[in-house]
């Protein structure tokens, strides 16, 4: 379902290839994993356990050797991603940095399972209420399903869990260099390097003015998360997916979008950009272009596209944007209410799937009043619920959009105007704005002197 449950379910069976007597203990069955290759070993490694006690020899006595060797016959093996090999198998085994965190990797697959079990049982629930079936039904199958997934893990109950395990498991995590912390990159290194990537659960929130270049942005950031190896689910509510494939086909060939769109390309360039299109058909890059979504679609439809490569698990959400998205409310709620209810559902949908949400938004026009046009974190439309549920907000500004006669065209600037384990400041890119691409600037470059000072050391709560 997400980066962070393959994660865990890596880490048990590393733990488990380090250690057959796990296998007794943990409570892990393979219908909890997400399936595939990795659901397939889990069930070999249990079929081998069981195997060696009942000849009563000693599991741990050649036990990888047996597990490779088992491995070995498999039919497939190494041969797809859905069929682990030796080698795959082997990289499992030497990835954990020791068997102690099998219990926390147990909890949290046994937790997923239950949280995938649960989410289905509301799916279901949601097309039997527009089916007009009786409610009380419904209600006693859903208390049903809650009840299972509570007594999945005792430990889990009310959601507790131990303050100890999850320690341990993020202590693990930084002081390895192969264990995977779920930062996902965003493409742009001085943006990876104050953002520090985006981490599995936050909503970060891109602003801008209409025509600022944040849907570009969004599309370049997509890219190079699925240029990672994970799958990216776009919603895009404002335009069609043939205007997305535009920009997205210019920025990656870096031929001209105007003449793209005009059917103009050189030989040259339209070879480039059928390059492109046959690169980015490879890659685990989804858009969703259907309009007006309420919250509970987006949600529905988020957990669908986790489904989708079971390769590449769920990396990134983006939605763009979200003033279009619908919110499930009585009609003649007030336009600020509706929005912070989006706000809400986007971050409960970011700490449930575990994955980070790219949520863009419009800003309000108390920009243009402004001598320098820069916008600032109370400029997000509509509501604070926005600034409030976010773990990052980036605002996107280009002068030249507010002063078309201005010294620098190409300059633009992401100001960080919040971030909740780091500093804020502004960031100076250059913009080409014929292929819809955002860079840092040359070494050496110094762009016109904006007036506009770095904040170095503001850290927000």
């Amino acid at each position: 379902m997400s980066h962070a449950h393959v994660v865990n379910e890596k880490g048990l069976l590393g733990c488990a290839l380090q250690d057959p007597a796990i296998l007794d203990d943990c409570r892990v069955t393979r219908a909890q994993f997400l399936g595939g290759a990795y659901a397939d070993l889990w069930g070999l490694l249990q079929a081998l356990r069981h195997d060696a006690r009942a000849s009563q020899h000693d599991p741990a006595d050649g036990w990888l050797e047996r597990v490779y060797d088992a491995v070995r016959a498999q039919p497939g093996a190494g041969k797809s991603n859905l069929v682990l090999g030796v080698a795959d198998t082997l990289h499992l085994a030497t990835m954990a940095p020791s068997s102690e965190a099998w219990r926390y990797h147990a909890a949290r697959i046994r937790e997923n399972a239950a949280t995938r079990e649960v989410m289905y049982a509301c799916e279901l629930a949601i097309g039997r209420i527009k089916a007009a079936e009786p409610l009380a039904g419904i209600a006693a199958d859903l208390a049903t399903a809650a009840e299972r997934a509570t007594e999945a893990d005792p430990l889990k109950h009310a959601g507790w869990v131990r303050l100890g395990d999850t320690m341990r498991a993020v202590v693990e995590a930084a002081s390895s260099t192969v264990i995977d912390t779920g930062h996902v990159p965003l493409g742009i290194p001085s943006l990876d390097a104050q953002l520090g990537g985006m981490r599995a659960g936050d909503m970060i929130i891109l602003g801008a003015r209409p025509s600022m270049g944040k849907t570009a942005l969004a599309v370049q950031i997509a890219e190079a998360v699925a240029r990672s190896g994970r799958t990216v689910a776009m919603f895009e509510m404002e335009m069609t997916r043939e205007a997305l494939a535009h920009r997205a086909a210019a920025s990656a060939a870096g031929v001209s979008i105007h003449d793209l769109r005009g059917g103009c390309l050189s030989a040259h360039a339209a070879r480039r950009a059928m390059e492109a299109a046959e690169e980015h058909a490879l890659l685990p890059l989804y858009v969703d272009d259907a309009c007006g979504l309420a919250t509970h679609e987006i949600a529905s439809r988020a957990r669908r596209a986790a489904t989708l490569d079971p390769a590449h698990p769920l990396g990134l959400i983006v939605i763009d944007y979200v003033q279009l998205a619908k919110a499930a409310l009585r009609h003649g709620e007030g336009r600020e209410r509706v929005v912070a209810e989006i706000s809400m559902a986007i971050k409960s949908l970011a700490r449930s799937l575990r994955v980070p949400v790219l949520a863009l938004a419009q800003l309000s026009r108390k920009a243009e009043d402004r001598s320098d046009g820069r916008p600032a974190l109370g400029d997000l439309r509509d509501s604070g619920q926005l600034e409030q549920d976010a773990d990052a907000v980036l605002l996107l500004h280009r002068e030249v959009r507010v002063n078309p006669k201005c010294d620098d065209p190409d300059a633009a600037e992401i100001i960080i105007a919040k971030q909740r384990q780091g500093p804020t400041g502004v960031i100076n890119l250059r913009f080409d704005g014929d292929t819809q691409r955002f860079r840092d600037p040359p070494p050496g470059f110094a762009s016109p002197d904006s007036g506009y000072r770095r904040t170095e050391r503001s850290w927000n709560d």
